[in-house]
């Protein structure tokens, strides 16, 4: 009898062991997808994610109109993660990760953007008004009702220049809502002369 209630025992404990492992592991699991633990969360402007966000899926070709050579950039893989950026008083903010695929540098690059700026490989953006500027030169310019490329209207063009001699470009980028870099000017800070100029020719929006 005695050995019995032994027996017992020893089944109830691993029952307890195996119980408290498996609660152990549901609660790291959702605490891992909450997410840090913020105070404030610094969020995108829904604007701002109008003009980069798309579907995965989605891409753009653009063609050089100097040599003709073409790009074509395709989204593989797009998150939006939180990170904490101040532990003493847990402010956050949101980011937006993106991985695409360069067919003109055979390429596969990561681009991040917070709630000030995104940079990605043909140009920058950032949610402000026209003549403000981040502090890496990223400057908005202008606003335009029209542009014109590639037989195309396009309307509502946001106009930006980084114009920092850090880089190893330096970029002039036009943007619409919804569509993404209509036009990207590209030259190398030591050789000014030196223009990749890519116009959209064609782009998919995987709705």
């Amino acid at each position: 009898m005695k050995q019995f209630i032994i027996l017992i025992n020893s089944r109830l404990n691993v029952c307890w062991i195996c119980l408290t492992l498996v609660l152990g592991i549901i609660a790291y699991s959702c605490n891992k997808d909450r997410g840090p633990k913020c105070s404030s969360i610094a969020r995108i402007p829904e604007e701002m994610k109008s003009y980069v966000m798309f579907p995965e899926g989605s891409y753009w070709i653009y063609r050089d109109s100097a040599t003709g050579v073409f790009d074509s950039v395709i989204l593989k893989r797009q998150e939006i993660e939180i990170v904490k950026y101040d532990e003493e008083s847990n402010k956050c903010f949101e980011e937006i990760e993106q991985y695409f695929y360069y067919s003109f540098d055979n390429l596969y690059i990561r681009h991040r953007g917070t709630i000030s700026s995104y940079h990605n490989l043909l140009g920058d953006y950032f949610n402000g008004d026209i003549g403000d500027s981040l502090s890496n030169g990223l400057k908005y310019i202008a606003l335009y009702d029209s542009f014109y490329i590639n037989n195309t209207f396009y309307f509502e063009v946001k106009y930006f220049y980084n114009y920092s001699n850090t880089t190893r470009w330096n970029r002039r980028s036009y943007w619409v809502e919804n569509i993404g870099i209509i036009k990207t000017i590209r030259y190398p800070s030591l050789m000014p002369d030196t223009l990749k100029v890519f116009n959209l020719i064609r782009y998919f929006i995987n709705n």
